[in-house]
């Protein structure tokens, strides 16, 4: 056994197995599924999650944010998502540098290079979260003190040595996973709660997506991110684009909710006003598309 695991999670059928495109005999390769039976798939040795639930998004974060669990043998280790390819040398050295250093924690910067709270707004917009649930942490962030200007890692390579630090961490990191599923926001708050600094795996220039040949990306199973919204949720969504100010998604309000004690109620208030004054204009849109279908 070596002192370096390099692992990923595949649960369900989101993602196929990958193998990286160059290997280091130093380190073990691990993979956590829910559904392989196998218990070797090429490079990678492949064992069972140990944690059950239905959330099917949550139970892979059981072994994301919880290496020093599920490693406990290591001395650090590098989580990598499952559509991520080690593709030089670079990775392995880094790893032993981080490790040889005591650093805690790095990760890659996120491509678009913005601060968590811009984010939260952003992915709100995409439509992968809901929103009473990006409001909850948003509020809760702002009356902690969280600084607004904190830039996000994006989470889908990072470096962990195996120690009670990280492990604190990734407790808390863990037990946020029933408040909030998008896994960035929450990471970033605990690391400065921790007093953890922001180290990059690689330069801040190189994200896994983009300007990086250490690394090799692949887009997920499109159906990854489909969220279902309730009825009130998308004809707020809809009436808000049939606005006036749609290029402003109203994720922009959030920062005045967060000031009153009942932010959700100030949110369904608000959500209330605008869907009587434009929700006849979302509900005719909607109309004419399944006409013109």
């Amino acid at each position: 056994m070596n002192q370096y695991a390099i692992y990923s999670v595949i649960v369900g059928d989101i993602d196929d197995v990958k193998q990286p495109l160059v290997i280091d005999s130093h380190f073990d390769y691990i993979l956590f599924s829910d559904n392989i039976q196998r218990k070797k798939i090429g490079i990678w040795d492949v064992r069972p999650i140990p944690y059950s639930c239905e959330n099917k998004r949550k139970l892979s974060r059981f072994p994301k944010c919880l290496p020093t669990k599920v490693l406990l043998e290591y001395k650090a280790s590098l989580y990598m998502d499952a559509n991520v390819q080690i593709a030089t040398d670079l990775p392995y050295e880094r790893i032993i540098e981080l490790a040889e250093e005591q650093v805690p924690w790095a990760g890659m910067n996120h491509p678009d290079n913005i601060g968590v709270y811009e984010g939260m707004l952003n992915i709100l917009n995409l439509g992968w979260v809901h929103d009473y649930e990006v409001l909850d942490w948003y509020c809760y962030l702002v009356r902690q003190g969280f600084p607004d200007k904190c830039n996000m890692f994006e989470n889908n390579v990072i470096f962990r040595s195996h120690t009670p630090l990280v492990e604190s961490i990734g407790e808390d990191w863990w037990n946020s996973m029933n408040e909030v599923t998008r896994d960035q926001f929450s990471l970033m708050y605990y690391l400065w709660k921790h007093n953890v600094p922001i180290v990059y795996f690689l330069p801040p220039t190189e994200t896994i997506r983009f300007n990086t040949n250490n690394f090799i990306y692949t887009n997920h199973n499109p159906n990854k991110r489909v969220l279902k919204l309730g009825i009130l949720e998308d004809l707020r969504k809809r009436s808000w684009k049939e606005s006036p100010r749609k290029d402003e998604y109203y994720g922009s309000n959030f920062a005045q909710f967060a000031k009153y004690k009942h932010p959700r109620f100030m949110l369904c208030l608000w959500g209330l006003g605008l869907t009587f004054r434009y929700g006849w204009k979302a509900l005719l849109t909607v109309a004419k598309r399944k006409i013109n279908r």
